[in-house]
């Protein structure tokens, strides 16, 4: 049940806290285990409380829902074919599963992210653009009363943002348009419709206003998937994957 604010009230089987945060990533860029176990208690949250209740999987609709809930708007990566985001997340490493659609007569084929797949999803979304994901985490500590899955114990809803990097990683961005340029590859050779850049909208609902500050050009930040331009990337098809990979 949550209270008249929408957020989530104390659990009463939530272990005092006296976790202290600390540097969010190791040396080769994998989340440490305190932000895994973080980003795993917020897909946990996701699926039982954002969106549709009643399906329990991370679904595009149920990830627009959530960055929508932290004071972004992501509908148009999200409204993109099954296809082209299963490519994506397949291209990214970021493990997943396709669920069957309405149609009991048709194959599964709607993508939907694993605990596991959104950990990683969201590492990377924090290592590409941490001037709008750290605080996207930052609200859902605040307010969401999240605790680790594995011990009960509740974060501590004050996430200072010096313990995550102030800047986009050059090595995972790099890497980050070699999948970009790939995937337009793919989507051209099948003659499915060309991922294009978007540029987001500020959130104008009553949840918070930090979503997509300026950059020093006056441009808005990157959204989760700001594909470069295909033709820029032409041959650019480096096979070499992100330092966060897990075994």
């Amino acid at each position: 049940m949550k209270s008249a604010s929408g957020d989530a009230p104390p659990s009463q089987d939530s272990k005092p806290s006296s976790m202290q945060y600390t540097w969010m990533f190791e040396g080769n860029n994998a989340p440490t285990k305190q932000l895994d176990a973080l980003l795993r208690a917020i897909a946990h949250y996701i699926t039982r409380e954002i969106g549709d209740r009643n399906d329990p999987h991370l679904t595009p609709k149920k990830l627009a829902a959530f960055y929508k809930a932290v004071g972004g708007d992501y509908d148009s990566l999200f409204d993109k074919d099954d296809h082209t985001i299963s490519s994506m997340w397949q291209l990214t490493g970021c493990q997943h599963s396709l669920q069957p659609t309405d149609n009991d007569y048709a194959p599964p084929s709607i993508p939907a992210l694993t605990s596991r797949g959104f950990s990683r999803w969201e590492s990377l979304e924090i290592l590409l653009g941490p001037e709008e994901h750290v605080p996207f985490l930052q609200y859902a500590v605040k307010n969401w009363n999240l605790k680790n899955l594995e011990t009960g114990e509740v974060f501590p809803s004050d996430l200072p943002k010096n313990v995550f990097p102030a800047q986009p990683d050059p090595d995972v961005d790099r890497w980050h348009e070699d999948c970009a340029a790939n995937l337009w590859k793919e989507a051209s050779s099948e003659d499915l419709p060309k991922v294009t850049k978007s540029e987001p909208t500020p959130e104008t609902s009553s949840g918070p206003k930090f979503a997509y500050p300026k950059n020093a050009d006056g441009h808005p930040g990157r959204t989760p998937l700001d594909w470069p331009n295909a033709e820029q990337n032409a041959g650019n098809t480096s096979s070499r994957k992100p330092a966060l990979a897990r075994t």
